[in-house]
């Protein structure tokens, strides 16, 4: 599951499903709309699969310390994956905007 949920953090950021919309007016760009929905559906499941690892984590071992560090990272990127989704921040790393 940890690794499931490490999948859906790192392609969060390289997945592009967006939808764009622009208005003219004289040839010049004066509204644009860019929504990319890779983020919003790729979060969710990195957020509950890291909460999974860190419940599971709890259990004692040795690994128990990198699964819960793993799992808070999961937690962590999926909230930022959310967060990017619905607007709030534009973290745009591999230059998709084009607005």
């Amino acid at each position: 599951m940890l690794l499931a949920g490490l999948i859906a953090s790192a392609v969060g950021f390289v997945l592009e499903l967006s939808y764009h919309n622009h208005r003219t007016e004289n040839g010049l760009v004066v509204e644009c709309d860019y929504r990319n929905y890779a983020p919003l559906l790729l979060g969710p499941p990195a957020i509950v699969l890291g909460l999974l690892a860190l419940v599971r984590s709890r259990r004692a071992g040795q690994q128990a310390t990198l699964e819960a560090g793993l799992g808070l990272l999961c937690v962590a990127i999926g909230v930022l994956h959310v967060v990017r989704g619905l607007g709030v921040v534009d973290l745009d790393l591999l230059g998709q905007d084009p607005c």
